[in-house]
């Protein structure tokens, strides 16, 4: 942990996978080498495997499932991504980003799924209306729709939200 405080990525990793080999049957340092591995190192494959044992290990740490989702969705696996949080959302409904990136992965695994995302979007939304991507991959979405004017309108609230208007 002291190497995740100093940003020391790589010595984080080697310290979990030691914690690893002292206890594999923890979930922790999985969930914890995860993270590590999605948010800074952008190791997705590698986060997905981490993931998926923290979950196998403690399956009532659903961060784990929303995180498997998110590298999933990074590797263009969306049929996973939609999986992992369908059962994530059904368990968490208050997660704004969960609705953003099974919208996402909706919209990109095949364009009549358009309408569904959307509607995740505005969930998010309703949990979060201050969330410039939720604006954003709408606006996406709308365009697939070819609703020009929605999208402008969502593209626009989201550059002001991003200006803190």
């Amino acid at each position: 942990e002291q190497a995740e405080a100093n940003q020391q990525w790589n010595l984080a990793v080697g310290y979990y996978t030691e914690a690893i080999k002292i206890r594999p049957d923890s979930a922790d340092p999985y969930f914890k080498r995860g993270i590590i591995y999605v948010n800074y190192l952008k190791n997705y494959k590698a986060a997905v495997a981490d993931f998926t044992k923290s979950y196998e290990l403690n399956p009532s740490n659903m961060l784990a499932l929303y995180n498997r989702a998110a590298a999933n969705l990074q590797l263009y696996e969306f049929k996973k991504t939609i999986k992992d949080l369908d059962t994530f959302i059904a368990s968490n409904p208050d997660m704004a980003e969960a609705f953003l990136n099974r919208g996402i992965a909706l919209m990109n695994l095949n364009k009549d799924l358009v309408d569904r995302a959307i509607e995740d979007f505005n969930k998010g939304m309703l949990l979060k209306p201050a969330m410039p991507n939720l604006y954003r991959a709408r606006a996406a979405a709308y365009q697939l729709k070819g609703l020009k004017e929605l999208a402008r309108a969502d593209e626009l609230r989201a550059a002001q939200l991003e200006r803190g208007q």
